[in-house]
């Protein structure tokens, strides 16, 4: 019996070199591969646009809106982020510029044209654009705090904040 445990032992192969070596080979391959995937996932995720606002300042103008009065509020949009973004709306206290009417609220994006009225702004990475809010005697009051916030294309909601004067 002993002898028979033997012979089979001793006819049982082991792998070869060569089968060695694929199986290596295979096993890298496939470590590169979802290596490179993820870092395509990490890297992917990182690349967005930031941006920063500086901090709005507010003055009381009596000639804006024929003469109506009201506020110009400007404040300064830079990206700092790896990739170029687009602003699609700019935000009063939650409501856009455009349901706001532009008889209530002007904005100006420092674009070739006075009014953002297109449909994308682009800011390029490392870029600023000055923007100019302007906004009516009324609804708006003195001393209300004023939330602005910026969207991009990407679904992304910048705020700032100013008191007006």
């Amino acid at each position: 019996m002993f002898k028979r445990a033997k012979r089979i032992l001793r006819n049982k192969k082991a792998l070869t070199a060569l089968q060695t070596a694929i199986l290596t080979g295979v096993g890298i391959a496939v470590a590169l591969i979802v290596g490179y995937w993820v870092w395509t996932v990490v890297v992917g995720s990182i690349r967005t646009e930031r941006l920063n606002l500086t901090i709005p300042s507010a003055s009381f103008d009596k000639t804006l809106f024929s003469n109506a009065g009201g506020w110009k509020v400007t404040f300064r949009i830079k990206n700092v982020g790896p990739s170029d973004a687009t602003i699609v709306d700019v935000r009063v206290n939650g409501k856009s510029y455009q349901d706001w009417g532009s008889d209530k609220v002007s904005v100006d994006l420092d674009t070739d044209d006075d009014n953002i009225d297109e449909p994308d702004v682009p800011i390029s990475a490392g870029t600023e654009k000055k923007a100019e809010i302007q906004l009516k005697l009324d609804p708006f009051k003195h001393g209300q705090t004023v939330e602005i916030a910026v969207v991009t294309a990407s679904n992304q909601v910048y705020t700032a904040s100013v008191s007006l004067p």
